[in-house]
């Protein structure tokens, strides 16, 4: 490059990176676990350490078999030692769902399907009965596994209309607990159902404000205001009377004055003589 003094002087150019040096330094390699920094601790005002509010790690998502078979396992194990010796280790770990929902005996070691005690009566045929264990609601997961749950119904009437018997059931097992059935806010489901709510909301304050201001109530009355007519509103480009004045004219042409143009040709004579008048 050459200097203002004729001389030249050479700047030296960064030699660009190799494409193979690039590639590899923009791989992500994975961490082990013990090079991994430790997730923080967190103490309460006596030095004792409390769980943490939020979590740390890789989301993962949930398997539903895992969970399943760990219930499973729990139940099998309970009480018993060394019960993996009643289990198909092969038919768990190859296909654990679909061996417990076609044939769930053969998750188990020398264990076979226990017949059916004499033929079944069909739906048709069955009286109607209510089934003797107590089985609609189950609020928690320990009454779900241990099957110490509240209420039944009839099996005709489960048969008839199952959501609005489950239904009824539960509502009257639940009528002086209202929290135990979530709620879902209908306005958090998508922006259209919010963009109704909101109108919602804003037509409900809009009657609110109408029927104060019709009930003649002090709190909602509307307040007066004063305007300086010689004052020039940028938004309109002209000033506060002409705005004032075109309202009225056009909402109620008689509210002004009759010798109102009388006056306009006057002002419009003696404009000559204004100082400020260019």
């Amino acid at each position: 490059m050459s200097c203002e003094d004729g001389t030249s002087q050479t700047l030296s150019k960064e030699q660009s990176t190799p494409l193979d040096q690039m590639v590899s330094a923009v791989q992500t390699q994975r961490t082990m676990c013990s090079k991994c920094s430790p997730p923080p601790t967190f103490v309460n005002s006596n030095g004792r350490t409390i769980p943490a509010e939020s979590s740390f790690g890789i989301p993962f998502r949930f398997s539903s078999s895992r969970a399943v078979a760990a219930d499973l396992m729990a139940m099998l194990c309970s009480g018993t030692p060394n019960c993996s010796s009643l289990i198909n280790q092969s038919a768990w770990n190859e296909d654990f769902m679909g061996t417990l929902l076609r044939s769930p005996q053969d998750l188990f070691v020398n264990q076979t399907q226990n017949p059916a005690q004499g033929p079944m009566p069909s739906p048709s045929t069955a009286k109607p009965q209510q089934w003797p264990s107590n089985w609609v609601f189950c609020n928690t997961t320990a009454e779900l596994q241990t099957g110490d749950c509240q209420g039944s119904i009839l099996e005709a009437d489960w048969r008839q209309d199952r959501f609005q018997s489950c239904y009824k059931e539960i509502r009257a097992l639940t009528r002086n607990t209202p929290n135990v059935m979530s709620t879902v806010d209908v306005c958090l489901i998508n922006s259209d159902l919010d963009n109704l709510c909101t109108a919602v909301s804003q037509a409900q304050a809009l009657v609110r404000e109408a029927n104060c201001l019709a009930s003649g109530s002090s709190s909602c009355a509307l307040k007066p205001f004063l305007y300086q007519p010689s004052m020039w509103d940028v938004s309109n480009q002209e000033f506060v009377h002409g705005t004032v004045s075109s309202f009225y004219t056009r909402i109620a042409p008689g509210a002004c004055p009759s010798h109102l143009s009388a006056i306009i040709a006057n002002n419009e004579a003696v404009l000559n003589r204004c100082a400020a008048t260019p």
